[in-house]
């Protein structure tokens, strides 16, 4: 047997791999990172032919979007290791470069070692111009104008643009260092074309109006709001994208008049479905992305337009409809609570390394590097114990958040204004991380602040506080390191739900305190599923129990049922009675 495109392949890979879970989850979203990487839809679409540069394609497309070096070396790692599996199998032909001339081989090869990232991109170039008896001398621009145009129409757009943006960086690599003739390479943009509309270039009216709803989304103080519905920067920031797209939509793409535009258009049902139809159709922007913008929408809407709820029906339903959509399994990123939190005494046990190395004057690792095992330690053993959301995490201040009671205990706070859903969070922080939290506050803090009188608790290497991806990277990467999971933040929240209410299927009210939710209606929502699973083991193992009875028990059923028996039955199978 042999496979046709990647799809086959991880199945096949799943039934005979079933065993090894922790490989099987990384391959399945080392594939599911490869299909978005090729722009197509489901793993069905890469054929066998693409096999060769697929670690390529995903390596460049997961540095495009920024993410750490450890995530594309796991993802590159693993799906190479799928791809050299089916060769193994004999379910995956070995052979290469079908159909390429030598000159062309050669090339491949000198260009691979002067430009690996862009080999990918080689092979398709050079099968194209093989096929057409053209050598590498032979090319002019306009044959690489006729290649993307092959590409554009074989490939999707996100690979054929990198795969010819690839060659025409190679190529002018390989031609300075006299590998390969100089061509003049006519460039095609990276990204798709910019259509967003700048508040700027707003008409004046609309621009005045904006700036109202900023002013009253943005202060600290406004009548008429809810202090908890106040806009942080990065908040304000994202609604402002949202506008300028929905205008520059209208503008740009519908070749509408920049003095025809207002600001009641944003609650336009019309516009509002088309302009969201075109981004799934046209610019494949995730569901997700569109949530968020319904939502932003649907916010201003209601509290600072005080639009019916009537009026903005449609606008909810959109919500739900897209809210739906949004893939909800974290199964495969969950881990036993029990090996979390085992992840605290590994980075002790680093952090004791590490002064054991500093006392030594050869490769001493830097007092930066400790106090940064420090703070990763101190994270760990406070998330486990207190699964707060990211924001308070990184926001938790010295002396405001966190701080020492009367008693000498260490308390942790967080007023309405601080939280996402507007309660106020009160906890003890346990008395184990108390000399962790010492530790970090005296001795490791001061290096990484270097008295730059910042007062966030955890801050970055540059003395900085923690952003939202850095403070996803930390947990993310002892995680993977230790417990072969990409767990989140956020996950943690779920594993700590699911850990208790695994023991206990009844305490959705503990639940709900512990991770800070205002009604016990939405924890009873969000993980009332593990109420379902607890039902259905507790029926299984009513029906095990039932099924091992002792065999005389079935015997006396059995006997019980033949005693029942019509007497002309017990006749004809020959038995009295």
């Amino acid at each position: 047997m042999r496979v046709l495109n990647l799809q086959h392949l991880l199945d096949a890979f799943v039934e005979r791999m079933d065993r090894d879970r922790n490989r099987v989850a990384m391959t399945r979203t080392a594939v599911r990172h490869t299909v978005k990487a090729f722009g197509v839809g489901s793993p069905s679409e890469i054929r066998i032919s693409a096999f060769e540069q697929a670690p390529d394609v995903l390596e460049h497309y997961l540095k495009e979007r920024g993410s750490s070096a450890m995530k594309v070396r796991n993802n590159k790692s693993f799906l190479k290791r799928l791809i050299e599996w089916g060769q193994e199998m004999s379910l995956v032909p070995t052979e290469t470069y079908h159909g390429i001339s030598e000159p062309w081989q050669s090339v491949i090869e000198a260009c691979r070692d002067c430009f690996p990232q862009g080999a990918h991109g080689w092979d398709a170039l050079a099968g194209w111009a093989s096929s057409r008896g053209l050598e590498p001398s032979d090319l002019t621009s306009a044959d690489f104008l006729e290649f993307g145009r092959w590409l554009e129409f074989s490939r999707s757009f996100k690979y054929w643009r990198n795969a010819y943006n690839y060659v025409r960086r190679a190529w002018i690599k390989a031609s300075l260092e006299g590998k390969l003739p100089r061509v003049d390479i006519p460039l095609i943009p990276y990204k798709a074309s910019p259509y967003c509309l700048p508040v700027e270039e707003w008409p004046r009216g609309m621009q005045e109006e904006y700036k109202r709803y900023r002013n009253w989304a943005t202060a600290d103080f406004m009548p008429g709001r809810r202090k908890r519905n106040k806009q942080r920067p990065i908040s304000a920031k994202r609604t402002l994208s949202t506008l300028e797209r929905i205008a520059g939509y209208v503008v740009n793409v519908r070749g509408g008049q920049k003095e025809q535009l207002k600001f009641d258009m944003f609650f336009d049902k019309d516009l509002v479905t088309e302009f969201l139809a075109w981004l799934s159709s046209e610019r494949k922007i995730r569901e997700t992305t569109m949530f968020c913008d319904v939502i932003l929408l649907l916010s201003m809407g209601l509290r600072y337009r005080k639009l019916d709820e009537r009026e903005l029906l449609w606008l909810s339903q959109l919500k739900d409809q897209l809210e739906d959509a949004r893939p909800r399994d974290k199964s495969w990123k969950m881990v036993p609570l029990e090996d979390l939190r085992s992840i605290p005494d590994r980075l002790r046990k680093e952090r004791l390394e590490l002064e054991r190395r500093m006392k030594f004057r050869r490769n001493r690792p830097s007092l930066a590097t400790w106090a940064r095992a420090v703070r990763n330690e101190l994270i760990f053993e406070l998330i486990t114990a207190r699964p707060l959301r990211s924001r308070n995490i990184r926001e938790a201040r010295i002396g405001r958040n966190i701080f020492k009671t009367s008693d000498g205990r260490w308390r942790l706070l967080f007023e309405g204004d601080e939280t996402k859903v507007g309660n106020t969070l009160s906890f003890f922080v346990p008395q184990s991380l108390e000399p962790s939290l010492r530790l970090y506050l005296e001795k490791a803090r001061p290096i990484l602040t270097e008295g730059n009188g910042s007062d966030i608790l955890f801050v970055s290497d540059t003395g900085k506080p923690l952003t939202g991806g850095a403070l996803k990277e930390v947990v993310k990467t002892r995680c993977m390191k230790y417990l072969g999971r990409p767990v989140t933040p956020h996950v943690i929240r779920d594993i700590v739900a699911h850990a208790i209410l695994s023991k206990n299927p009844e305490d959705y009210l503990k639940v709900s305190k512990l991770l800070g939710h205002k009604r016990v209606e939405t924890t009873l929502r969000i993980y009332g599923h593990y109420e379902m699973d607890e039902a259905a083991r507790s029926y299984e193992e009513i029906l095990e129990s039932d099924s091992s009875t002792n065999e005389d028990g079935k015997k006396l059923r059995q006997d019980s049922q033949w005693a029942s028996a019509p007497p002309d039955i017990k006749e004809r199978s020959g038995k009295s009675g």
